[in-house]
């Protein structure tokens, strides 16, 4: 009984922080907590600034809308900040002589923060520094060797913190598709996209699928099994795992590949699948 007690004190301490220091959805952190933060947390953003600092005071609205994005991930990814003016030692230690200073602390070992001081870059850069689902792309050309090398891919354009967000998540559990992201200007440019745009390029059927209109997973997952799914495939034990454990409607032939009119046949099978909804 009195190992239990232990174990139930021992895991409440460890996430007292959590609880006891919270400002606009920001753990506040000093040198009390902060080794503890870090410690606990695998991936933190943490926000070195000064009360006076006038920088400081505009980036505090932004970066609390991120800490609330991300705070509602799945697994929740949290935001810090640390009066750097104060907690001299943790200044020190980590060289902030200038405010506000953004470090990326990923199982203690700090980085500097490289992208705008924005809630929605905030947040996108953040998942794409936590997590290895989503394959980076900086521009276009990026995109396009992306899309030579596989049949087909998924690629979120622009920056939007709420879709990327739902974007991000669907990407963690959907292993078999390939998830990309490109916000630059090139990029928005060259496909003649918008921001929180998906997009599906493939190697089959109409080679690329846009979804422009905002999406819950439950949509995102629609629109790619509607995209990614060849319309005509050939039956065997990989795409009968599609068709009857996903309940996947469809119209059987039955033909010889080999014999000369199989072509015909698989454009017929084609044509038809445009015309028709089952």
């Amino acid at each position: 009984m009195k190992c239990y007690l232990y174990i139930l004190i021992i895991a409440f301490n460890s996430l007292s922080y959590l609880n006891a220091f919270q400002n606009d959805h920001v753990l506040v952190l000093n040198e009390d907590n902060f080794v503890e933060a870090i410690s606990i947390n695998r991936f933190l953003l943490v926000d070195f600034y000064a009360e006076w600092c006038g920088h400081c005071r505009n980036l505090a609205p932004e970066f609390s809308k991120a800490a609330e994005i991300l705070a509602n991930h799945d697994p929740p990814i949290y935001l810090a900040k640390v009066e750097a003016s104060i907690n001299l030692n943790i200044a020190k230690k980590y060289n902030i002589d200038a405010f506000p200073t953004i470090k990326f602390f990923e199982e203690g070992e700090p980085e500097e923060y490289t992208g705008m001081k924005k809630a929605d870059y905030i947040v996108n850069w953040v998942l794409r520094k936590s997590d290895r689902h989503v394959v980076e792309l900086n521009s276009s050309n990026d995109v396009e060797k992306f899309n030579e090398r596989n049949e087909s891919c998924v690629v979120f354009f622009g920056i939007d913190s709420d879709l990327f967000s739902v974007y991000h998540m669907v990407a963690k559990y959907n292993e078999n598709y390939l998830f990309a992201y490109c916000y630059s200007d090139d990029c928005l440019d060259h496909f003649n996209a918008k921001h929180g745009q998906v997009t599906v390029f493939k190697k089959f059927d109409e080679k690329r699928n846009d979804l422009t209109v905002h999406f819950n997973e439950s949509i995102l997952l629609s629109f790619l099994t509607q995209s990614l799914n060849p319309k005509v495939l050939e039956f065997n034990d990989k795409t009968s795992d599609l068709i009857f454990e996903k309940r996947t409607p469809g119209i059987f032939f039955y033909i010889d590949k080999n014999s000369y009119d199989a072509e015909k046949i698989k454009e017929l099978a084609l044509l038809l699948s445009e015309h028709i909804n089952v």
